[in-house]
């Protein structure tokens, strides 16, 4: 029993006659009377890659143990290293290494390259994780996709069906996040939270599920071979005075948004001695989509792409708003890929540096925790083990002062029977 308690933390309770009934997790008997029921592993109908302890019930089946059933001993303490601390830092790793991804493949895809080739993914990325549960009676399908890499959360998801209701549940805190009323869901049905997006083809039968895995099994990005993929280094738009300039205006591309109205012409900028006018190769107005002061500068927006006029300009004074393909010296872009180090891109307050220092930190003082926890049971160990030793363990030096009374006593005896011998004996040779 000793053994088995270091294995699973089992919990005995003593009958008559001294046998013993003996239970794990939340009472799953182990053995009961004279009937035993095994433990086994077994391949989990959420997951069929990941291994939990099933046990042995009456007929001969397997029923899976839910997790966090099983605490105590060995077995215990690593299940509860792999649901609590293992696949969080999968996780974080995986967030990390598609937040990174995303990031420089959005940026990257704003500039051009030497050549003038527009920039496209810098990186390949994988793709989330969905699968269905062994023991799902419907023919439905999901997949889920990867929405804003930048709002992920390092937790898996389940979306199940419980005959009423479509439910997305976030597992690390168990909090539904999003739901679907069952009667009024049409398909595929789409459901989206923390970067994610799940779609479902089909309806789902009652009690089927989908486990989740935003990023537990996404390897980390692969970059393309660089002699076959433009590096956008530099920006795909230039703001050029014309020569005929006076004044000490100044323009220059300020930013570029994803999903920007490519220029497809260029526009030339005017001052009027009070602002700018905004006409294209034909002489047309163009309208800025917005204006905004931006400290000492003016910012005009057009289709996503900003441009900055900052300075003092004379009446007269011109821009040529336009392509920057042919140009050498411009590596905005890359400059722009270099600030990302530091941009709050993950969950929209943590850099990359501070997610990996966030994971390190959590890795450590759990490590921390797991040693001041077991030091604590050790001691609770020695005391257990010493009450346990006084009643069925062996004294060496009550038993040796044991032994030597009852030597005494033995050689007292021998002592008198020796003495009636031969009290016998002599009454013996008086009679003859």
């Amino acid at each position: 029993m000793s053994e088995l308690t270091k294995l699973v933390g089992a919990k005995v309770v003593v009958q008559d006659g001294g046998t013993y009934n003996v239970f794990i997790g939340n009472g799953q008997p182990l053995v009961m009377g004279n009937e035993s029921y095994d433990l086994k592993a077994a391949p989990s109908a959420a997951d069929p890659g990941r291994t939990v302890v099933a046990y042995t019930v009456p007929g001969g089946g397997l029923r899976e143990s839910e997790s966090g059933t099983i605490t105590g001993g060995t077995l215990g303490g690593l299940l509860q290293f792999r649901s609590e601390s293992l696949d969080s830092a999968q996780n974080a790793i995986g967030r990390l290494s598609l937040a990174i991804g995303q990031a420089f493949n959005d940026q990257h895809k704003l500039g051009m390259d030497m050549n003038g080739s527009i920039g496209t993914d810098m990186f390949t990325l994988g793709t989330a994780t969905t699968l269905a549960n062994a023991n799902n009676t419907g023919g439905a399908l999901a997949q889920t996709t990867i929405t804003n890499a930048s709002a992920l959360t390092t937790s898996d998801y389940t979306l199940q069906f419980d005959g009423a209701n479509y439910t997305l549940t976030r597992l690390s805190d168990k909090k539904v996040v999003a739901t679907q009323a069952g009667g009024t869901a049409t398909f595929p049905l789409t459901m989206s939270a923390d970067g994610i997006s799940v779609q479902v083809g089909a309806a789902m039968s009652p009690n089927d599920s989908f486990s989740i895995q935003p990023t537990r099994t996404r390897p980390a990005p692969s970059i393309w071979p660089f002699p076959t993929r433009p590096r956008s280094r530099r920006q795909r738009l230039r703001a050029d005075a014309a020569g005929t300039n006076v004044g000490s205006g100044t323009a220059a591309l300020g930013s570029v948004a994803p999903g920007f109205t490519p220029m497809t012409g260029k526009i030339i900028a005017t001052y009027n001695g009070a602002g700018y006018t905004f006409t294209d190769g034909s002489g047309a107005t163009v309208t800025p989509n917005s204006t905004a002061t931006n400290g000492a500068n003016t910012d005009y927006t057009f289709g996503g792409l900003t441009f900055s006029f900052g300075g003092t300009p004379k009446a007269g004074d011109s821009f040529t708003l336009g392509s920057n393909a042919g140009a050498v010296k411009n590596n905005g872009n890359a400059l722009s890929l270099a600030k990302l180090q530091n941009a709050k891109i993950i969950g929209g307050v943590s850099s990359f540096n501070d997610a990996y220092a966030q994971l390190v930190n959590d890795v450590g003082t759990r490590a921390k925790s797991v040693q001041i926890a077991s030091t604590s049971q050790d001691s609770i160990t020695t005391q257990i083990r010493t009450a346990q030793q006084s009643v069925s363990g062996v004294n060496m030096d009550e038993e040796t002062v044991s032994m030597l009374r009852y030597q005494q006593m033995y050689q007292a005896n021998a002592r008198v029977i020796q003495a009636a011998t031969t009290l016998f004996d002599t009454i013996i040779g008086i009679g003859r």
